[in-house]
């Protein structure tokens, strides 16, 4: 096992809740665009559902850094 600073992981963590809320933010407005013009036309399914992806992915690798530490606070900040 390689041992990891808390400073580390605590960027690591901060980072990726940094991630969720740039995506929140990113998203939204289109999302009440189509709302209001009850359209999809200039929203790609397909990117979002990469940038979904790639955000479960990363909750998926803290998860498993949590369980390799036998450490509950990567997945519990």
């Amino acid at each position: 096992m390689i041992p990891v600073a808390a400073s580390d992981v605590a960027f690591s963590v901060h980072s990726n809740f940094i991630a969720v809320s740039m995506t929140i933010i990113k998203y939204t407005p289109q999302a009440f665009m189509n709302f209001e013009r009850k359209s999809t036309e200039g929203f790609s399914i397909g990117l979002i559902s990469l940038d979904f992806s790639g955000g479960v992915a990363s909750y998926a690798q803290m998860t498993v850094q949590s369980i390799d530490q036998r450490s509950s606070s990567l997945s519990l900040n």
